[in-house]
């Protein structure tokens, strides 16, 4: 039986999908002189900042890098971002029902928690595990695992949500059944090289078939 439900940040709870890629184009037109494609940005969805600039910004100053990426999204996060619809009333069904919650995440801990506040949801997770709580992100399993000691359950107790190949392939490692959801941009624009997720919903309300039905 499930008793601890694991949602991922962005593109899970938060829609922040047009701020992230409005963000990495500002990277590109500094360092590139030009923005790139969409479908390139969403394919790093999931990952951490730092991660993503290695990859495509290698032969520049990484600091300098991430904090042109920052500095844009801390400019222009003000609106610029919302619960996805149903997310708020899931999660207060959840909390009624006596459900664990957690949050594991591959953004900062300062963005996730004011981001959290301003929505008004933060009291809702008894656990929140971001970037700065681990050496080694998902697609390692040690954010999952963290927040499963923290709480004391077990991995068969544990089901975690996600709308990225770095979610699902955290829960693979970790032995932990996975959620791909289907409300993000991300979704089904981008690759899961080949890992596939237990279940699928395109639904927030969509959880409680899995974890009572």
């Amino acid at each position: 039986m499930k008793k601890h439900i694991v949602f991922d940040f962005d593109g899970t709870v938060l829609d922040t999908d047009q701020l992230i890629i409005d963000s990495w184009q500002a990277v590109f037109r500094r360092f590139r002189g030009e923005e790139t494609t969409e479908k390139l940005i969403l394919s790093t969805f999931g990952e951490t900042v730092a991660n993503t600039v290695q990859e495509l910004f290698p032969e520049e100053n990484a600091e300098e890098v991430m904090q042109v990426y920052r500095s844009y999204q801390q400019k222009h996060s003000a609106g610029a971002y919302r619960l996805y619809p149903g997310i708020r009333e899931l999660l207060g069904e959840l909390k009624e029902h006596r459900y664990k919650l957690s949050i594991v995440t591959s953004r900062l801990g300062n963005t996730t928690m004011q981001y959290l506040g301003e929505m008004g949801i933060k009291d809702k997770f008894d656990v929140i595990v971001t970037a700065d709580d681990v050496t080694s992100p998902k697609p390692d399993p040690t954010p999952l695992l963290t927040a499963m000691d923290k709480l004391g359950v077990g991995r068969d107790e544990s089901i975690m949500l996600g709308d990225t190949r770095f979610d699902i392939g955290c829960c693979v490692n970790a032995g932990v059944d996975s959620i791909l959801v289907g409300w993000g941009r991300s979704c089904g624009r981008t690759s899961l090289r080949g890992l596939e997720p237990t279940y699928r919903i395109y639904q927030p309300g969509d959880l409680f078939e899995i974890i009572e039905g």
